[in-house]
């Protein structure tokens, strides 16, 4: 399960940064076949070859393992949030961060309200 959640967590990754599988190959000093036979659980990278990975998609390893290791619910949304904004034009971003912030202002007065009642 755990070779399973990692290489679809890399597929997902990779197919997000437009990449091939040959190219992420180049990227990450693999060969083509290995990563797929990583994207599809078959084989069990070494702990180098999931940073050399984790560096050519610009994720984190912790991002790529999230299904697999037992953290914080919080830490991994904000990993995935991360992930979203990475290649995002800064003020694309910003117009995000915006945005969220009235959501969670709006959340707060629904909140509010509601323990008025």
């Amino acid at each position: 399960m755990v070779l399973h959640n990692l290489g679809n967590r890399i597929r997902e990754e990779r197919k997000r940064a437009n990449l091939t599988q040959e190219q992420l190959a180049e990227l990450s000093n693999c060969n083509e076949s290995y990563i797929g036979q990583i994207e599809r659980g078959v084989k069990n990278p070494s702990l180098e070859v999931i940073v050399n990975i984790a560096n050519a998609l610009n994720v984190t390893v912790d991002y790529l393992l999230a299904d697999n290791v037992r953290v914080d619910q919080l830490d991994g949304m904000l990993d995935e949030i991360v992930s979203l904004l990475k290649d995002r034009d800064p003020e694309d971003a910003r117009f995000i961060i915006t945005i969220t912030r009235l959501f969670l202002d709006l959340l707060d007065k629904k909140r509010d309200m509601k323990g008025k009642d």
